[in-house]
This record gives structure tokens, sequence and C-alpha cells, in this order.
């Protein structure tokens, strides 16, 4: 677009023969286009060098490759054998009572009497 009203303005520069006002009116709207257009031009190559020295990273992630099918398996496992440690356990700990209840029972019954007889010595 600044090319062609350059372009423009040089034709009516060597078309027309008017005023001396009107010629150097004409200059100076071309000085201040080309002006404007050598300042494009010179940040379209600032632009362009920095773009051919610019660097871009890409990085892409496949839907659903995060959790790929059976990559849960482990955590399930894991935690089928933490649920069986705990039900085997809980099963000795009812065995170890169901076992020692009616021993228990009969030392507590041995205490007992133990200490009746002696409560009953001391008073005689």
């Amino acid at each position: 677009m600044k090319e062609e009203t350059a372009a423009r303005l040089r034709r009516l520069l060597t078309d027309r023969t008017g005023k001396l006002s009107d010629v150097l009116e004409v200059e100076r709207e071309l000085s201040r286009v080309v002006t404007e257009l050598e300042q494009l031009k010179g940040e379209r190559r600032y632009y362009d060098q920095r773009i051919a020295v610019s660097t871009i990273t890409l990085t892409l992630f496949e839907p659903g490759a995060l959790l790929r099918p059976g990559s849960t398996a482990p955590i399930k496992e894991a935690f089928g054998q933490a649920l069986h440690v705990l039900s085997t356990s809980l099963s000795w700990l009812v065995y170890l009572v169901t076992f020692l209840a009616p021993w228990l029972l009969i030392a507590g019954l041995g205490w007992w009497v133990v200490r009746l007889v002696r409560a009953r010595r001391g008073a005689a």
C-alpha cells in the first residue's frame, strides 16, 4: 500500500510541472511515505530474523496415555494382599481369644478362691 502511494507521488513529480509550493508539498509527502515504508521494511527484516532463530517446543500427549489399560492392576493386587493380611490377623486374634478365654476363667476362679481362703484365715 505504501509502495503504491510512493509510486503515485513519484509520477506526480515527473508528470506535473506546477507551482513550486505544490512540488515541495509532493516531495515532503513522498519523503514521509518513503520513510514510513523503510521503517516498515526494517521492522519486517527484524521480525524475520527473530523468527529465523526462534525455537518452538511442542509436547503432545495422546488421550488416555497417562493411564494405560491395566496400569491399576498392581494397586488392586496390593489392596487384595492387604485385605488378606488383615483377615488373617483377625482370624488369629479370634483363635487366641478362643484359646485363652477358658484358661483365663480358670485362673480367675483360682485367684478368687485363694483370696477367699486367705481372707478367712486372716479373720480367724
